[in-house]
C-alpha cells in the first residue's frame, strides 16, 4: 500500500504518513496479515507524475513481454 500525504514543514516532512503506516502495519500484525506499507510525502503534482512514470514503465515492460511471448510460440 502506498500512502500519500502532504509534506510537513521541518525536518521530518514524511513523519505524519509514516506515522499512519505504522498503525496499519501494527494492524495487519495482529492478524498475521502481511502488509507492506510506503510513504510519499509529495505533493499532489508530484505524486501523480510519480505513478504516472511507473505505470508507463509497467505497461512498456508487459507489453514487451507479452510481444516476445507471441513470437516465441506463447510459451
Amino acid at each position: 500500500m502506498t500512502g500519500i500525504d502532504l509534506p510537513n514543514p521541518g525536518f521530518r516532512p514524511a513523519e505524519r504518513v509514516e506515522e499512519k503506516g505504522r498503525r496499519l502495519s501494527n494492524y495487519a500484525n495482529t492478524f498475521k496479515v502481511p502488509f507492506e506499507f510506503n510513504a510519499m510525502a509529495q505533493n499532489f503534482r508530484e505524486a501523480l507524475f510519480h505513478f504516472t512514470t511507473l505505470f508507463d514503465m509497467l505497461e512498456a515492460n508487459v507489453a514487451r513481454e507479452m510481444a516476445s511471448g507471441f513470437s516465441e510460440g506463447g510459451r
